[in-house]
């Protein structure tokens, strides 16, 4: 049975610190093994922008072998996130980023663009997410060209509900308006 991790929140200091912690036990239990992670969500937005958020998980996508999870679900880590694959962009493997910090012989952390989590941010069309996305900082970092490109035609194939398109698209041109109105504003 996995042990059930604390959902105390953590700073971006934490967030490396457990991700090290983890790199080290799983070359520790498997150390002839390579393993890849590819983090998510708000965790990975801290990993490109240490604001000051705080987060109490780590979202993970993807694990290159499954028998690793009682080891990550130590760390604060779960893969909730895979019932909302239809966010993601099935073309987001190309934009993966390398954590290259974390320093490790047979672990090797990725996460999504920047674009990409933006994309699920906005698909999940909840407060909390678009709270993580309105940021000065992130709305410099973005490429509009390639979230234009995932939304206008990646999801556009990808979702699985038109329904919840329709919203994305909605929510996705009320995102833009507010980029532009600070824009005007700064």
């Amino acid at each position: 049975m996995f042990m059930k991790y604390t959902e105390t929140a953590f700073d971006n200091r934490i967030l490396i610190k457990k991700l090290e912690n983890c790199a080290k036990e799983l070359e520790l239990r498997y150390p002839d093994e390579h393993f890849d992670i590819v983090i998510v969500g708000g965790a990975a937005l801290m990993l490109f922008n240490n604001n000051g958020k705080m987060t109490n998980d780590i979202d993970i996508i993807t694990v290159s072998d499954s028998k690793i999870w009682p080891v990550l679900i130590n760390y604060s880590m779960n893969g909730r996130v895979t019932a909302y694959l239809d966010s993601y962009s099935s073309d987001m493997e190309e934009r993966y980023v390398h954590i290259d910090y974390i320093n490790s012989k047979n672990v090797d952390y990725y996460i999504c663009s920047l674009e990409d989590i933006v994309a699920a941010k906005l698909g999940a069309n909840r407060d909390k997410d678009i709270k993580d996305i309105e940021n000065p900082y992130i709305y410099e970092l973005i490429d509009f060209d390639v979230l234009d490109k995932i939304i206008y035609e990646e999801l556009k194939i990808d979702y699985f509900n038109e329904t919840r398109y329709q919203f994305l698209l909605k929510t996705y041109a009320d995102f833009k308006k507010r980029k532009t109105w600070q824009d005007l504003n700064h």
